[in-house]
């Protein structure tokens, strides 16, 4: 197999997943489990865009599609950049440098994009109408989530300056540290801003994604090594999978706590549902986590991949729809809103 410019291998179809399915049709199966599942929560929940009432400005449903859909698109970009940054890591080698500028652009562009979607929704125009500098200065100025989707932009711009310049495993450190950071100021200004107790509620959010985040990157990153590097980054990742998975938990169960008041909304309301459906897939991973550690990573140390790549194919499908379902969330009405 020939060796990538970063001096790893790179993965090729059925020998170098071990699914016996070509990635593309890999990548294409878990965007479409998205696609799904959010669209499914979004009708259900009650979160699906509706046209204004009469004589209201409506921007359309293409932006109210478009929305959930492109917050998943930059999801996706965010998880390959820290992936591509963790290879290194976990390997002791570099990072896929190209990788991780390409997806930091990427989610820097669908940052943009979010704001152009935001100010359509917001004044009640399609996005065509809204290309005007007075109406992107307003939304930037007045609106925190206009002001939140910029900044993101802009430090995921930056993160993808900085990729090409990582050179050793404390260079990756500190870059995948600072890429973590354009996820944070869309978190500010989303339903735990108007939460009780929001400032406790932020920080769980913030703790939640991120650690969702290094866990689902993690295991990307995993999916880019060859089976000759599997079985050693397989081990060191293992330890942070298991703490970002403990994180995850409890964030999210203080989190619908502070939500949920009374705990039978969880059972009585759309936006619970969806948060029972989350927990559903938590609980599915957690299981995989296990299965990992008592027989797919004993498996790798004895020579054997396969087994641990079909079983984080089905977690990478599985996390698919918990990260839909956090899109839809944020885009369904809290009970009682």
């Amino acid at each position: 197999m020939a060796e990538s410019p970063a001096g790893l291998d790179r993965p090729r179809g059925v020998e170098a997943d071990g699914v016996g399915v070509p990635w593309p049709a890999l990548l294409a199966g878990w965007a479409a489990v998205a696609l799904v599942v959010a669209g499914v929560a979004l009708a259900v929940a009650g979160g699906a865009p509706e046209p204004s009432p009469a004589g209201l400005p409506d921007a359309g449903p293409a932006t109210g599609w478009a929305l959930p859909v492109l917050r998943l698109a930059g999801h996706a970009a965010a998880l390959a950049l820290i992936g591509a940054l963790l290879v290194g890591l976990l390997t002791g080698g570099r990072p896929r440098a190209g990788l991780a500028a390409a997806a930091a652009l990427a989610w820097s562009l669908s940052s943009l994009l979010g704001l152009l979607l935001g100010v359509s929704e917001i004044v009640g125009r399609p996005v065509p109408d809204v290309l005007r500098v007075d109406l992107l200065s307003f939304y930037v100025r007045e609106v925190p989530q206009g002001r939140a989707l910029l900044l993101s932009a802009v430090l995921a711009a930056a993160v993808a300056v900085l990729c090409p310049l990582v050179r050793g495993r404390r260079d990756g450190a500190a870059v995948l540290v600072l890429a973590l950071v354009p996820a944070v100021p869309p978190l500010l200004t989303g339903h735990a801003a108007a939460a009780g107790s929001h400032r406790v509620a932020q920080g769980l959010l913030i703790a939640h994604v991120l650690a969702a985040v290094l866990w689902v990157g993690g295991l990307a990153a995993l999916a880019l090594l060859p089976a000759g590097r599997l079985d050693v980054a397989a081990g060191r990742f293992s330890p942070l999978a298991l703490g970002c998975a403990v994180v995850v938990t409890v964030s999210g169960s203080l989190s619908a706590g502070l939500r949920l008041d009374p705990l039978s909304q969880l059972w009585s309301t759309g936006y619970g549902g969806v948060l029972l459906a989350k927990g559903v897939t938590l609980a599915v991973l957690l299981a995989a986590g296990a299965a990992h550690r008592r027989r797919t990573l004993p498996g790798l140390a004895a020579g054997a991949p396969r087994s641990f790549r079909r079983l984080a194919a089905g977690e990478m499908t599985v996390m698919a729809a918990a990260f839909a379902l956090a899109v839809a969330l944020s885009r369904t009405p809290l009970p009682g809103a």
